[in-house]
């Protein structure tokens, strides 16, 4: 028997379309001995950071019992546009894209992957997330990539009878991915005479897998083969066709719904060796790919947005030159403020509590955070070094409605308000400089406040958008300017879904509303 593992693989990530929940697959393939397993949901990486846990998991419990540990492969069954991305014309194909398995080499592949998903998400959504070869060839490096399914550009050029442009989708990929260009094997023939299921789809498979073994063996590709697993076992079968019924919004008995082969489950290496017994290098080619892909880390610490100090309000060496170390000691001496410090995670100020200081953050950082009764949490903000919080709370005197966290290890000086600006402070020489700042301070964060409420009060995605790049141009004086925001970043200020952001953006270009690329954005006479 030939060995094999399964780089074709669909969990709940494929949103109603997969059924497999990860670690269900990951104990399959270990009880079955596989080495490893990828998974490559629809157009997305969701699942690829449940992948990696549960196989750390599962590791340190192989490694105490003296076994080869199991090897996660993160991948993206990936849609790549039969024009480019940009295009959007229906009737020229423009809302789907032709599959393609990728996956990911080593670490530096899997920046590239995420580079690949998120501008496919971004710049190329139209219907689906679409990738072009622009991009492949930009962030190709340490990716291996299947020819994937029927779906995918050789085999369904080769099904079209368009053999002239699947020798040309082969040789680009060859071309550019060398020898981690692999051709895709699948057979998902419906035995059960009884069964209710896509009987189309195999003999469409076979005469495609004809011609890719031809071409394969023409051009000196490798073949894998794989079964595009969407559910674990196959008495799943059924509950898999209730989700796509529910995906579709159809009965089951309709007569015209959409059917899978019911053959899309997890097999294991016997059932797979029984299937493709008379290409045993598909098989073991599968291993090829495993050994190929290297153990690496995908942890990191959050990535957190950034909001640059507007130049009015000076560098911390222009507030040292205000207030005088003397000054500061009178203020110590007076009880006016005190340092703490905090570890990465620890509560600062919790919601409900009244206040009567704000604080200074000396080093390290605070997050701002929104608790929901139902358990969500919100990120309101990012307190850097130098900046301060809970201003308005301790000046009114009123309960927090936020909780401040030390987002990482901070340490924090606490200002009294009643010390600082009471009868006593005003003969002082530094008093007047603290009030101007604080009203500065607590000014300029108001306009910015009022500045979102009025961008987010307009109803439609469009009228979010032009309110804050008109504000926007007004502010820079020039139609013209950059903004200080990724699309993440301008997604959440203006309090929308990041795609229907960039999907409107890419509606107000096409009808010559706008320019733009990346923060850099130009307006345009209608």
């Amino acid at each position: 028997m030939e060995d094999f593992i399964h780089l074709h693989v669909h969990t709940y990530y494929s949103l109603l379309d997969g059924q497999s929940p990860v670690e269900k697959l990951v104990d399959k393939a270990i009880a079955n001995g596989m080495r490893g397993m990828a998974i490559t949901d629809h157009g997305n990486m969701f699942g690829v950071k449940e992948l990696f846990n549960y196989c750390n998991k599962v590791n340190g419990k192989l490694k105490k019992e003296g076994k080869e540990p199991f090897k996660p492969i993160f991948g993206c069954e990936m849609y790549v546009a039969h024009r480019k991305k940009s295009d959007r014309v229906k009737e020229k194909g423009d809302m789907g894209g032709y599959h393609l398995i990728v996956l990911a080499k080593n670490y530096n592949g899997y920046k590239n992957l995420i580079k690949l998903v998120s501008r496919a998400w971004v710049d190329g959504y139209y219907m689906r997330p679409r990738t072009d070869r622009e991009d492949l060839e930009k962030y190709h490096e340490d990716l291996i990539v299947c020819s994937a399914c029927i779906a995918g550009e050789v085999p369904a050029k080769i099904l079209k009878n368009d053999i002239a442009g699947a020798r040309e989708a082969i040789e680009w990929y060859k071309n550019l991915f060398g020898d981690d260009y692999y051709l895709e094997l699948q057979r998902h023939e419906v035995r059960d005479p009884h069964q209710r299921a896509n009987r189309e789809t195999f003999p469409l498979q076979q005469q495609a897998n004809k011609v890719l073994m031809e071409l394969a063996k023409e051009y000196g590709i490798k073949l894998v083969c794989t079964n595009d697993c969407h559910f674990v076992n196959q008495d799943n079968a059924e509950a898999h066709d209730h989700l796509l019924c529910l995906a579709t919004g159809k009965d089951l008995d309709d007569p015209n719904r959409m059917l899978y082969t019911k053959q899309e489950w997890f097999k294991t290496r016997e059932e797979m060796n029984e299937v493709f017994a008379d290409v045993p290098e598909a098989l073991s080619n599968t291993l090829e790919i495993l050994d190929k892909v290297e153990f690496y880390s995908i942890d990191h610490s959050p990535i957190m947005p950034f909001f640059p100090i507007p130049k009015e309000f000076g560098t911390e060496e222009d507030t040292r030159k205000r207030i005088t170390p003397e000054e500061l000691s009178q203020m110590e001496a007076g009880g006016a403020f005190q340092r703490k410090r905090f570890r990465r995670g620890e509560y600062i100020l919790r919601a409900g509590s009244t206040v009567s200081q704000f604080g200074l953050v000396c080093r390290g950082s605070v997050q701002i955070e929104c608790s929901q009764l139902w358990g969500e949490r919100s990120i309101l903000s990012l307190i850097g070094t130098g900046g301060i919080f809970a201003e308005s709370y301790a000046l009114c005197a009123g309960p927090m409605m936020v909780d401040a966290v030390a987002a990482e290890d901070a340490e924090i000086l606490f200002l009294s308000v009643p010390r600082l600006l009471g009868a006593e402070s005003r003969e002082k020489t530094w008093y007047p400089a603290l009030t101007q700042n604080l009203l500065r301070i607590c000014a300029q964060k108001n306009l910015t406040l009022s500045g979102r409420i009025f961008c987010t009060s307009s109803r439609s995605v469009r009228s979010r958008i032009l309110t804050y790049l008109s504000g926007q141009a007004a502010l820079h004086g020039s139609r013209e300017f950059e903004i200080p925001f990724d699309r993440q970043q301008l997604a959440d200020y203006l309090s929308l879904d990041r795609s229907a952001l960039s999907r409107e953006l890419c509606r107000m270009r096409d009808e010559g509303l706008l320019r733009f690329r990346k923060n850099h954005f130009c307006l345009l006479t209608p």
